[in-house]
């Protein structure tokens, strides 16, 4: 039986006035509200990225590392306690690893005609280089790579969100003791990012290397730590595909690993200050560069 119009917006006038007294002012107006405050991810008063629809009674959370969604019944009396400048509360928040583990489950595959696929190619990666590999998307258009303790736990995720065709690199939940392990072999890259990894494993494609992301140069410095040594055991080669910085960041962190795995690592940097492989890849001097790095 469909309820009557002045029945349906008294209900949802009285579960708007709920959610206010909940999560404090609102913007915008029925049939889409927005709050200053997630339930999950926490509050946002500069760029509300909570919005309601009580008519439907539905929410979603638009913040890019959250997608909190689902039916008003789910927030029921009693479940959340957001309040402004309330250190309490905001310590009973979901962890950053549940977050990551919320935005890596929000997330699609990627495919051919994807908007990830299309930033990629323009960094001269292939889509078969991609297509097997467990690498998402979400809707802002970036690559998703899940980040793994020992035990194969999701701990973090290592994103980029796409701003006109240009990635912003973002990291969600607890780094440290996790790596992204895109493809298992004996023989493997090892790399700080995605796409500089992506570029060698497509430049070595035919002689089978797996592929290990760290995400940065002090996550690839920690593979020499005894508690990660797991990453790289029993390996028959490694091969450091380290960054050319400026400040010999990537160098240094490769030259971690290579003496805590004596006589399987290899390193390889570009020569070109301040340059990474995914450079060298779309100037198209990968083969050059590789036999003299």
């Amino acid at each position: 039986m469909t309820k009557h119009p002045h029945a349906q917006k008294d209900s949802a006038a009285q579960a708007l006035q709920q959610l206010q007294a909940k999560l404090g002012k609102y913007t915008g107006s029925l049939p889409e509200i927005r709050f200053a405050s997630c339930p999950k991810c926490g509050p946002s008063p500069s760029n509300p990225t909570f919005a309601v629809n009580p008519e439907k009674g539905c929410f979603k959370c638009h913040r890019a590392s959250c997608g909190y969604k689902g039916h008003l019944s789910q927030l029921a009396s009693g479940t959340f306690d957001i309040q402004k400048n309330n250190t309490d509360a905001q310590e009973a928040l979901p962890s950053s690893v549940d977050r990551a583990v919320t935005l890596w489950d929000s997330c699609s595959q990627i495919t051919r005609k994807s908007v990830t696929a299309d930033y990629l190619a323009s960094r001269g990666i292939d889509y078969g280089t991609v297509r097997h590999l467990p690498m998402r998307e979400f809707d802002r258009g970036a690559a998703v790579i899940g980040m793994t303790d020992r035990n194969g736990r999701l701990r973090a995720v290592n994103y980029s969100i796409l701003n006109d065709g240009r990635p912003a690199k973002r990291y969600l939940g607890a780094k440290k003791h996790a790596f992204a392990v895109l493809k298992e072999s004996q023989r493997v890259i090892v790399a700080e990012g995605t796409v500089t990894g992506l570029s060698v494993l497509q430049h070595l494609v035919q002689k089978g290397y797996g592929l290990v992301i760290a995400g940065d140069a002090a996550n690839m410095a920690a593979l020499a730590d005894p508690a990660n040594k797991w990453v790289l055991k029993d390996k028959r080669e490694v091969i450091l595909a380290a960054d050319n910085d400026i400040d010999g960041g990537g160098r240094n962190a490769a030259m971690a690993v290579y003496s805590a795995f004596p006589g399987i690592c290899k390193i390889k940097i570009p020569s070109r200050p301040g340059s990474d492989w995914n450079d060298i890849l779309t100037a198209q001097q990968m083969e050059s560069e590789w036999v003299r790095g």
